[in-house]
């Protein structure tokens, strides 16, 4: 079974700005944003050489399970 993470707080700065984040492995961690995946990509891959988990920002996460 997986464990629920919360990104409520991780994903606050971003929400309503319709950007891509990247998220290190753990899910703890905005690693890079930007208006495009490509652009998140090439950003989270200079930072890390874990491959991010990414998803799109919204409005609200209510019903939302992101999955890698």
């Amino acid at each position: 079974m997986n464990k629920v993470i919360d990104l409520t707080n991780i994903l606050k700065p971003f929400l309503g700005k319709d950007l891509w984040v990247a998220l290190d492995n753990s899910q703890k961690k905005v690693i890079a944003s930007g208006k495009n995946i490509k652009e998140v990509v090439e950003k989270a891959k200079s930072i890390s050489k874990e491959k991010p988990v990414l998803m799109r920002t919204k409005q609200e996460y209510s019903t939302y399970i992101p999955s890698s």
